[in-house]
């Protein structure tokens, strides 16, 4: 699954759905800040498997 993490909330969150929905055929999962610690609580539950390493890509 793609995400879209955005810093609005109300409007500006209603404004990101609407572009997925038009232009991505709803298949992003759209985020706002409000939800991030949720996001972070879930990454840190995950758990690594035969000796998986996970590094950060920079760009």
């Amino acid at each position: 699954m793609k995400y879209l993490w955005t810093e609005d909330t109300g409007a500006g969150l209603h404004f990101w759905k609407l572009v997925d929905q038009l232009f991505f055929d709803d298949k992003l999962s759209v985020e706002s800040k409000g939800s991030n610690q949720g996001l972070l609580d879930a990454v840190l539950d995950l758990e690594m498997k035969n000796g998986a390493v996970f590094t950060p890509r920079r760009e």
